[in-house]
């Protein structure tokens, strides 16, 4: 079973055929809906990028055992948000990215849950959302 979840995950984050990559749209933070245009994206060669919903940040990592492993310190913008929940979300988002976050799948809703101490995020698949094109042919067939 940790093999079978291993491998999907792998998928989820970086097995997606149609140029290894996959972006997400963050959807809840510690457990409160997300503001602004917050976002995530990972790359097959470790890459991550995304955007608070107010400033853009960007690094590498590495998934291993169950695990998102962050791989030195995030890179950000600093522009002055525009709100007091911007600012406490953009805080709490910097703030997980660091050191190693356990990663959680729910292959029905196609969601993606990161975790670390008592923090989360839950993110949706952007290509999965109602007007986005369908990613049906990234689905792995059965063999």
């Amino acid at each position: 079973m940790k093999l079978l979840k291993s491998c999907v995950s792998i998928w989820f984050l970086f097995g997606s055929a149609a140029a290894q990559a996959s972006d997400w749209r963050i959807v809840t933070v510690d457990g409160a809906a997300a503001v602004g245009e917050a976002s995530i994206g990972f790359r097959a060669d470790g890459s991550y990028s995304g955007n608070t919903g107010c400033n853009l940040f960007q690094g590498q990592a590495r998934y291993e055992g169950g695990q998102l492993v962050i791989e030195g310190p995030m890179a950000h913008t600093k522009k002055a948000c525009a709100d007091d929940a911007l600012v406490a979300q953009e805080a709490a988002i910097v703030g997980m990215f660091a050191g190693t976050m356990d990663i959680r799948f729910d292959p029905l809703s196609h969601t993606m849950t990161v975790l670390q101490d008592d923090r989360s995020l839950v993110l949706a698949r952007l290509d999965d959302e109602p007007g986005s094109e369908s990613n049906a042919s990234d689905v792995p067939s059965d063999p």
